[in-house]
């Protein structure tokens, strides 16, 4: 069988190469001892000169190429797999974080109503919320309690801390429908006591925002923000004392010679999960 011409070229390669590696350290043997013995030699000056720095600059060029591109190849895949693997790891973790966060938050939600079921006179039934503003022109939820469970119109509804969320509006067999304190058709008789302790009595108005109005108050009325607002009893429909809200801001109305307190609600209207029916 005969030897193609890619072999041959395949085996003089490395055969040139070793050649070339031989006759620069035989240069470099001969060029040191020239100079031991009587210093520079013309002729080992050209060798050097012509053939062994090239050689040495070639050998010096392919070390580097070799650091600089198979090496840093390698390293790079090295850390190309660690990168992946760390990223890895801090997925798992922040999953695991927002795991145990949400597992405080129910521990949290739970002790809430089972506080408040156990210093309430008054009967509570749990409930969910199905539903919650399905029509953006209402303030409105669903619950999954209905009056099979005892639910009925007008019942009283709170949240697990015992502040206001509203009132029932309509009932079916397991399930009933709640308008909120926010709702512009929403209102309810409060009171704020100010610092001296004397109380002050109006109506609280849903405005279809994040705030309420506590409207009709006396303009002597001793109110500033950061007072406290709950359910005055009136009407006979809301008990009193049911916490609703802060004072966030008093406007005067000097040609009417009353003031209306700015309110902000205790609940979050855009995030109830649970909710308690008093019955």
């Amino acid at each position: 069988m005969g030897v193609t011409r890619r072999s041959r070229d395949n085996r003089i390669g490395p055969l040139i190469l070793i050649f070339c590696l031989l006759l620069a350290y035989a240069f470099n043997k001969v060029h040191h001892s020239g100079i031991k013995a009587e210093g520079i030699n013309p002729a080992l000056a050209l060798l050097r000169d012509y053939t062994l720095v090239p050689l040495q600059n070639a050998g010096i060029a392919t070390t580097k190429l070799w650091k600089n591109g198979v090496a840093a190849t390698f390293a790079g895949s090295r850390l190309a797999r660690e990168n992946d693997a760390l990223k890895v790891e801090l997925i798992s973790a922040e999953a695991q974080n927002r795991d145990l966060t949400a597992e405080q938050d129910e521990n949290v939600r739970l002790r809430q109503m089972l506080a408040l079921s156990q210093h309430t006179a008054t009967p509570l039934l749990a409930a969910e919320v199905l539903s919650l503003k399905p029509s953006p022109n209402q303030d409105t939820l669903t619950i999954n309690r209905g009056v099979k469970n005892g639910v009925s119109t007008q019942s009283v509804v709170v949240s697990p801390s015992g502040s206001l969320v509203g009132q029932v509006t309509d009932a079916t067999g397991n399930s009933a429908d709640i308008i909120l304190l926010t709702d512009q058709q929403s209102s309810v008789g409060a009171q704020i006591t100010d610092k001296s302790g004397k109380s002050w009595v109006a109506v609280c108005q849903g405005t279809h925002t994040d705030l309420l109005n506590m409207t009709y108050l006396p303009i002597n009325a001793d109110i500033k923000a950061g007072d406290r607002a709950v359910t005055s009893g009136l009407g006979g429909v809301f008990p009193k004392g049911i916490p609703i809200g802060v004072v966030v801001s008093v406007q005067t109305d000097q040609n009417r010679s009353i003031k209306t307190a700015v309110v902000r609600p205790d609940v979050d209207t855009n995030q109830i999960d649970d909710v308690f029916v008093r019955q």
